[in-house]
């Protein structure tokens, strides 16, 4: 009992797995790889890459793009400690804001921090090719949502 509290502790300060932790974040591998929402013609779209969940992490970019130029970016990451899967956001290089599991299932996942300004829920949804984000205050209420559909880049 104490060896496996002892591992959970340090797993949680390292932002690793910690025990039993290890099928969550196998659980989110539906989650990687590369998707893009073209917004308004093909000269505006929003990318986010996500990496396979190994070595108790997944990262992810998010970037918006409208004609030649980024108009916004974001760097993302979940790990897992002893609670559950954690999500990180930063976006335009600000300090990350922590946002942790509420619920999730077979293809979806909600995180939320309902201290935070906005947005205080994060929902990703995945069916067959498509993947959409929303973001949204803890009630739901002003949701903005994106589908992504699968980028061969």
């Amino acid at each position: 009992m104490r060896k496996t509290a002892f591992a959970m502790a340090v797993a949680a300060a390292l932002g690793m797995a910690a025990p039993g932790q290890g099928q969550e974040a196998q659980d989110l591998g539906w989650l990687s790889g590369q998707w893009r929402a073209v917004e308004d013609g093909p000269a505006a779209w929003t990318q986010e890459s996500w990496t396979t969940p190994e070595a108790g992490m997944m990262m992810g970019v998010n970037r918006t793009v409208r004609g030649s130029r980024t108009v916004a970016y974001e760097f993302i990451r979940i790990t897992y400690d002893a609670a559950g899967a954690v999500y990180y956001a930063s976006p335009e290089g600000q300090p990350p804001v922590q946002f942790r599991r509420v619920d999730g299932g077979g293809g979806w996942i909600a995180f939320a921090n309902p201290a935070h300004d906005y947005p205080q829920r994060i929902v990703y949804r995945r069916t067959g090719d498509t993947l959409t984000a929303t973001i949204s205050m803890a009630d739901g209420s002003r949701a903005q949502s994106w589908d992504f559909r699968r980028h061969p880049r």
